[in-house]
C-alpha cells in the first residue's frame, strides 16, 4: 500500500501502540502512546540513535533491522521496563518510511497470560471500534501494525483481506493470502482449522484452536486461530484472528520444570512437610513428616489435618493468622501421634501454587525436648538462680513492658553498662537501632506467643552494634509474668558468614566469568563434587554424574590416563606445589573435550597425607585446536617465507635489470629527440655562423680602407686632412657594425651549444635546486627551427618562483617531449603557452604547456602513458616518450595529468617539489 508520508506521521496520534518514526535509525519522529508509555519528552527522543534509546544487541542498521523484534530496556531514563521493540517499513510515494512499535511486556515476568490479555487489548483498541473492512489509510496503517494476525474471509471462503502479521504467522505474503480460498486448502483439513471454521459458521458462534506452523523467517511457532463470525454490510463474513503463543507455551514450560524443582525440594527436605488444601485435607506430604508422625502415607491421605492438631483451636488460630498475613510463622502446636505419644511442633504455612491449585504448604520443626527442658526448668527457680548467675551467654529478665529487672554479669560485659545503669532502663534503649515499630511487634509476638526466637541489632553503651539471636519466653517470677531473654552475640559469626557469603559470591561470579567448571574432592573418602558447569562443559546434566572419584576417572582419555595419574600422585605426595595439566574428557555424545585441569591440596591430616583438593575445568578445546591449526599455519608459512625470499631475490634482480633498462630508454629516447632536432639544430647554427662570415668579410674590406686611408692621412702630415679623417670615422662605425652582427652570432651560437649539452647530460642522477625557467627556455632554443617552419608562437607566462629539486638534464627530457608532441599535434601554425607559478600551500611548482592543436581521441586518453602506445605514423615515433615523461615525475616525486579536447587543444599539468635549503644528493 503506498501512502503519502504526510498522512503517515498524521496518523501517528490515532495508533494504539507506541510507535518511533526513524531514518537511517535516527529518530525523526514518535506518537503519543510512546511518550505515555515511556514517560519521555518528544524532544528528548528526536534526533537521538535508536540504539542509544535502546538497549540492542548489536550496532544498529536499518536493513538488517527490517522486520525484527528484539525485548531490550530504556538507556536513558532507566525503568524497571521491559520492551518488545519491533521494525518495519512501508512505502511512501517511491519512499520507505522507517518505523518500529513498541510494546510493554513487564507484566510478562509475573503474569502468564499477560501475552493473551495485551493481544485482546490490541484487538479492542486497533479494530474493535472501527469497521474492519472500512480500510482507510489511518485504518490500514493500525491494522498493519498490531501484532496479532488478522484475515477475513467471504461466505465463498476466499480470503478478501489480511494484514501483515497474519500472513509472517502463516507463513507467506499479503498478497498470496487474497483470494486464497480457505474450503480448497488442503493443510487447513490436516491441521483442524478447515472443521473449526465450519463448525462457526454453521453454529454462527465462535471457535477456537491451536496448532503449530511456520512463519515467514523461518520460525516453528504455535498458533492460537480464532474464528469469528459476523455480519458487515448485509453481507456474512468470517474473521479469524491468529495469536503467536509461543512465548506463553514457554512460560508455561517454565511453570511446570519450576513446580517439578519445588516437588523435588519438598519431598527431599529434612523437615516434616505436608500439602493440604484449605478445608483441611491431605494432598501429599514427605517421608520426613512420615518418619516423625509413625503414619504411613496411605493413612495421612485419607485424613485431615484437624485430626493431627491435639486441639481444633489451634487450627483456627492458625486460618486466622494465615488469613490476615498471608502465612503463619513460629507457631507452637501439641500434636497427637498414632502411638499415642504427643510433640510439639513449631509450624510455619504459606501458600503455594500447584497445578492451578491453590494449596497449604505446612512444615514441622519437632521442638518436643526443648519443651521438656523447658519445663523441667521451671520446676527449680533455686537451681535456676545459680544457673541464670553463671550463665555464659547474657540474660535479661524484664517486666512486660519492657523494664529491665534482672541480668546476669555476661550481661553487662556484653553491653558494657553498670547494674546501676542497666537495672530500670529500657529494653528498647538498647534494641532502638531497629526501631520502635519493629520493637513494639515483637513485644506484641511475645505477648501473644508466649515464646519466640528473632534476630536483632543491640547497642552497646560505647556505640557498637551486635548482631544477636534473641531467645524469648514468658516465665513467672512470684506469680508475675515477666520476659526472660537468652541472648547469644552472633556478631563474628555473621562478619564470618558474610565474608563467607562474598568469597562465595566472587568464586561464582570468576567461575562464571571465566567459563570454568567446579570440582571438589574428599581424598578420604573418594566422594567428587562436579559443578553444574563441569557437567555441562561434557555435555550431562549435573544429575547424570555419580559424583564419584571412578566417574572422573572413566572419563579420562586412555592415552592420556597415565600422565593424569602420575601428575596428580605427584602431588598427593608433595612433590609438586599443584596439579595441572592438559588432558581429554570424554563427552555424553562420545567426542573428547580437551581440558585445562588444575588443582590443589587445600588440607591435609598431621602426617601430612591430603585430605581435601578443589579444582577447576577449563574448556581449551578451541584453544588446542588454534594451537593445531598455528602449529599447520607456521608451517605453511615457513614454505611460503623460503618461496617469497627466493622470489624476492628474483624480483631486485629484475628490478635492476629493468632500472638498467629503464635507463636505456630514457637514453636511447633523448637520443632520439637529438636526431630529430638536429636538422633544426643545423640550420639554426649554419644562420649565426654565416653571420660572422658575412661580418668578417665586410670588416676585412673596412680593414683595407681604414688602412688606405690612414697611409694617405700620413701623407698629407701638414695639409688639409678633413675629409681623410671623415673617412676614417665613417669606417671605425662601419667596422663596430660589423664587430657587433659578429657577437651576436657567436651568442646565438653559445645558446644553441648550451641547451644541447644541458640536455644531452644524460649520465647523472645527482639531484640538486635548478632554475626551471632556465630549463624551459633552454629547451625553446632547441625547437625554435621547427617553430619557425609551423609558425608558432611560444607564449611565456613565467612567475617568481623558486627553484626545483631535480636533475636537470631528465626534467628538461621532459619539456623536450611535450613542447615537441605540442609542434607535432599543430598542423600550420598555432600558440603553445607555457606557465609557471608557485603553489604555497603544497610547496610545489607547478609547469602548465598547452597548445591549440587537434588534441587527443576519447577512446585514446587511458592509453596516454602507455609504454610503446603512439599515435604518429609508422617511424616516427617510439611510443615511449610520455610513458618515460610519466616515469621521469615520478622519480621525481612530483605528478603530472593532462586535458584535452578533440580540435581544441591539450594542457599538460606537471607538479614538482619546489627546491631545498640544503641539496643532497640521492642515487
Amino acid at each position: 500500500m503506498n501512502i503519502s508520508r504526510n498522512n503517515f506521521l498524521s496518523a501517528l496520534s490515532i495508533f494504539a501502540e507506541a510507535v518511533i518514526v526513524h531514518e537511517q535509525g535516527i529518530v525523526s519522529d514518535v506518537n503519543e502512546s510512546f511518550i505515555k508509555l515511556t514517560g519521555l519528552k518528544k524532544t528528548e527522543c528526536v534526533g537521538l540513535p535508536i540504539n542509544k534509546l535502546f538497549e540492542l544487541p548489536l550496532e544498529f542498521d536499518e536493513v538488517s533491522m527490517k522486520n525484527q523484534q528484539f525485548d531490550t530496556r530504556l538507556i536513558i531514563n532507566p525503568q524497571e521496563k521491559f520492551f518488545s521493540l519491533r521494525f518495519n517499513q512501508v512505502s511512501s510515494e517511491g519512499d520507505n518510511i522507517s518505523y518500529c512499535t513498541l510494546l510493554d511486556i513487564s507484566g510478562a515476568k509475573k503474569d502468564p497470560k499477560f501475552l493473551n490479555k495485551k493481544l485482546k487489548e490490541a484487538i479492542q483498541n486497533s479494530y474493535a471500534k472501527r469497521e474492519i473492512l472500512d480500510l482507510s489509510e489511518y485504518n490500514q496503517l493500525i491494522v498493519d501494525e498490531i501484532s496479532i494476525g488478522i484475515t477475513i474471509f467471504n461466505a465463498e471462503g476466499r480470503c478478501v483481506f489480511a494484514n501483515r502479521a497474519a500472513a509472517q504467522m502463516i507463513g507467506a505474503s499479503v498478497s498470496q493470502l487474497i483470494d486464497y480460498n480457505f474450503r480448497e486448502v488442503q493443510a487447513w483439513k490436516t491441521t483442524g482449522l478447515y472443521d473449526a471454521a465450519i463448525s462457526a459458521i454453521n453454529n454462527n458462534k465462535q471457535e477456537k484452536i491451536i496448532y503449530s506452523s511456520v512463519s515467514t523467517f523461518g520460525k516453528p511457532v504455535k498458533l492460537s486461530c480464532k474464528f469469528l463470525p459476523f455480519v458487515s454490510n448485509g453481507e456474512n463474513l468470517l474473521m479469524s484472528i491468529y495469536e503467536d503463543i509461543s512465548e506463553l507455551e514457554k512460560v508455561n514450560q517454565n511453570l511446570k520444570e519450576s513446580e517439578e524443582k519445588f516437588k523435588a525440594f519438598y519431598k527431599n527436605s529434612p523437615i516434616g512437610t505436608a500439602l493440604t488444601r484449605y478445608d483441611g485435607t491431605f494432598v501429599d506430604v514427605n517421608q520426613a513428616l512420615l518418619n516423625v508422625s509413625g503414619a504411613n502415607k496411605k493413612e495421612l491421605l485419607s485424613s485431615n489435618i484437624i485430626d493431627f492438631y491435639d486441639k481444633v483451636e489451634t487450627r483456627n488460630k492458625m486460618l486466622q493468622d494465615l488469613k490476615k498475613n498471608g502465612s503463619v510463622h513460629g507457631l507452637e502446636v501439641a500434636v497427637k501421634l498414632k502411638s499415642g505419644k504427643r510433640k510439639t511442633f513449631i509450624i510455619n504455612v504459606n501458600t503455594v501454587s500447584l497445578n492451578e491449585e491453590t494449596l497449604l504448604m505446612t512444615s514441622f520443626q519437632d521442638i518436643t525436648l526443648r519443651k521438656l527442658v523447658e519445663d523441667k526448668f521451671k520446676e527449680s527457680e533455686t537451681r535456676y538462680g545459680v544457673i541464670f548467675k553463671n550463665a555464659y551467654n547474657p540474660i535479661v529478665i524484664t517486666d512486660k513492658k519492657g523494664r529491665i529487672r534482672f541480668f546476669n554479669e555476661a550481661t553487662i560485659e556484653l553491653l558494657e553498662y553498670s547494674s546501676e545503669e542497666l537495672y530500670g532502663m529500657h529494653f528498647y534503649e538498647i534494641s532502638s537501632y531497629n526501631g520502635k515499630e519493629w520493637y513494639d511487634k515483637t513485644i506484641e509476638i511475645i505477648n501473644t506467643t508466649k515464646k519466640t526466637t528473632f534476630t536483632s541489632v543491640l547497642k552497646t553503651k560505647s556505640g557498637r552494634l551486635l548482631n544477636i539471636i534473641n531467645q524469648v519466653s514468658i516465665v513467672k517470677f512470684n506469680k508475675e509474668e515477666m520476659m526472660l531473654a537468652s541472648i547469644h552475640d552472633i556478631t563474628e559469626q555473621k562478619k564470618i558468614e558474610e565474608e563467607l557469603k562474598n568469597s562465595e559470591e566472587r568464586l561464582q561470579l570468576a567461575l562464571q566469568g571465566a567459563d570454568l567448571g567446579l570440582w571438589d574432592w574428599n581424598v578420604e573418602t573418594g566422594e567428587l563434587y562436579f559443578s553444574e558447569r563441569w557437567a555441562t562443559m561434557l555435555g550431562y546434566e549435573i544429575d547424570e554424574l555419580a559424583h564419584r572419584l571412578d566417574t572422573w576417572k572413566s572419563l579420562v582419555h586412555p592415552e592420556d590416563k597415565p600422565k593424569v595419574m602420575d601428575e596428580l600422585d605427584h602431588h598427593l605426595e608433595k612433590k609438586i606445589p599443584f596439579f595441572r595439566l592438559k588432558h581429554r574428557l570424554l563427552m555424553k555424545d562420545g567426542n573428547w573435550k580437551w581440558i585445562l585441569d588444575a588443582g590443589k591440596v587445600l588440607k591435609r591430616d598431621g602426617e601430612g597425607k591430603a585430605i581435601r583438593a578443589v579444582g577447576v575445568n577449563m574448556d581449551i578445546s578451541e584453544l588446542i585446536n588454534a594451537e593445531l591449526q598455528l602449529l599447520k599455519v607456521n608451517k605453511e608459512i615457513s614454505n611460503k617465507s623460503a618461496q617469497l625470499e627466493a622470489e624476492k631475490k628474483h624480483l631486485e634482480t629484475t628490478l635492476d635489470i629493468l632500472k638498467n633498462t629503464q635507463e636505456k630508454l630514457i637514453e636511447s629516447e633523448k637520443m632520439a629527440a637529438l636526431g630529430v632536432l638536429t636538422a633544426g639544430l643545423a640550420h639554426e647554427i649554419n644562420n649565426p655562423v654565416n653571420y660572422v662570415n658575412a661580418g668578417m668579410t665586410a670588416f676585412n674590406k673596412t680593414f683595407l680602407r681604414i688602412k688606405t686611408a690612414i697611409s694617405a692621412l700620413l701623407e698629407h702630415r701638414g695639409g688639409d686632412t678633413k675629409d681623410i679623417e671623415s673617412q676614417i670615422g665613417s669606417y671605425f662605425e662601419t667596422g663596430d657594425k660589423m664587430i657587433k652582427i659578429m657577437e651576436n652570432g657567436i651568442a646565438r651560437v653559445i645558446d644553441i651549444v648550451y641547451s644541447m649539452r644541458t640536455f644531452s647530460r644524460n649520465k647523472t642522477t645527482d639531484f640538486t635546486n635548478y632554475d626551471i625557467d632556465k630549463l624551459i627556455d633552454g629547451t625553446i632554443v632547441l625547437f625554435e627551427s621547427a617553430l619557425k617552419s609551423k609558425s608558432i608562437e611560444v607564449i611565456k607566462d613565467f612567475s617568481q618562483i623558486p627553484d626545483i629539486y631535480c636533475i636537470p638534464g631528465r626534467i628538461q627530457q621532459v619539456f623536450t617531449n611535450l613542447i615537441s608532441n605540442s609542434i607535432d599535434s599543430i598542423k600550420d601554425s598555432g600558440e603553445i603557452i607555457i606557465i609557471t607559478k608557485y603553489i604555497t600551500e603544497k610547496d610545489v611548482v607547478q609547469v602548465t604547456i598547452k597548445d591549440n592543436g587537434v588534441g587527443i581521441d576519447f577512446d585514446k586518453k587511458k592509453k596516454i602513458f602507455d609504454p610503446f602506445y603512439t599515435t604518429k605514423d609508422v617511424g616516427q615515433g617510439s611510443g615511449l616518450g610520455l610513458y618515460l615523461t610519466y616515469k621521469i615525475i615520478e622519480e621525481h616525486e612530483g605528478s603530472i595529468w593532462f586535458e584535452t579536447e578533440k580540435n581544441s587543444g591539450t594542457a599538460f599539468y606537471i607538479e614538482l617539489p619546489a627546491f631545498r635549503q640544503e641539496a643532497t644528493t640521492k642515487n
